[in-house]
């Protein structure tokens, strides 16, 4: 036969009730204010995709008011293109009963533009059995944006290198055909000036280079074997009085003849223009030699 309870077992039952309830209460405000937190979004929804409750934070990101979640599932606010990933997520929680990593796809809002979401979750069990998923959320829209915007700027920079190094190449490959044609020019030039030279040396005539003051300054073979010089004897010194007389056997001047010879086409086209003048012709197209043939 059981024992009644005494009046001390009957207040230490209520006491330890009490404590009890304390402690739910505390426990029930500590996890309220996890879910109610600003920044993560918290949701409940059924085995079926069927949204329970959400947090605040989870109406706000979406957009809706908190009488619209009766009418929300999972799969209508997953982005198409992300869905089968958030799919296989969660089929992953309910295999495993929780799902230590996180995955990242974009949900939909009610005005129909997607935010990003970085997104775990649990099972919810009730009586031992999987009744729904707890899921977490946060929004990372402003990171993936950044993201985005750092790899444009590193795509635009890759490709204005290789816009830089396409030009930089050609214009190597310019500069080097520049190159080997300019030592094509120089070679055929070079080759040239031997034929000359070669030719201007060989040749059986007096050839002969001077300078306005009639002072040589080449002399070929020919020449030097004609007059009995060799070119140290010869180059630089003044035609006149070496290979050439004073006067010729008519009395001419041959100095003054030499010193014409050496005038500039500059000099000439002066003293042309001067007599042009004096006779009064200042149309070019006068011809200087026939106005003074007409004179005589």
């Amino acid at each position: 036969m059981a024992l009644k309870p005494t009046y001390e077992d009957l207040a230490q039952e209520n006491l330890r009730l009490k404590q009890t309830v304390g402690e739910f209460q505390a426990d029930r405000k500590k996890y309220r204010a996890i879910y109610d937190h600003r920044f993560n979004c918290i949701y409940i929804h059924d085995l079926d995709g069927k949204f329970l409750d959400a947090n605040d934070a989870a109406l706000n990101l979406l957009g809706y008011e908190r009488k619209e979640i009766a009418r929300l599932d999972f799969a209508s606010i997953i982005a198409e293109d992300h869905l089968p990933k958030a799919v296989a997520f969660l089929a992953e929680i309910r295999q495993n009963s929780y799902e230590q990593r996180v995955i990242e796809y974009k949900v939909k809002r009610k005005d129909g533009s997607c935010v990003w979401v970085n997104a775990g979750g649990s099972l919810l069990y009730e009586k031992g059995k999987p009744r729904g998923f707890l899921g977490m959320a946060r929004d990372i829209t402003a990171r993936k944006q950044a993201e985005a915007d750092l790899q444009k700027a590193r795509d635009e920079l890759e490709s204005r290198v290789r816009d830089r190094t396409a030009e930089l190449t050609a214009a190597n490959r310019s500069l080097k055909e520049q190159i080997e044609e300019r030592k094509q020019i120089e070679a055929a030039l070079e080759e040239s000036e031997n034929n000359c030279r070669q030719l201007v040396q060989n040749a059986n005539s007096i050839i002969l280079k001077l300078d306005a003051q009639g002072n040589i300054q080449f002399i070929n073979a020919f020449a030097l074997e004609f007059f009995g010089y060799r070119e140290p004897e010869i180059v630089g010194r003044n035609v006149i009085g070496t290979i050439v007389p004073p006067t010729e056997s008519s009395g001419r001047d041959l100095a003054e003849m030499i010193a014409d010879m050496g005038l500039s086409v500059r000099t000439i086209e002066f003293h042309r223009t001067k007599i042009r003048r004096k006779f009064g012709l200042k149309d070019g197209k006068d011809n200087l030699q026939a106005h003074l043939i007409a004179r005589d």
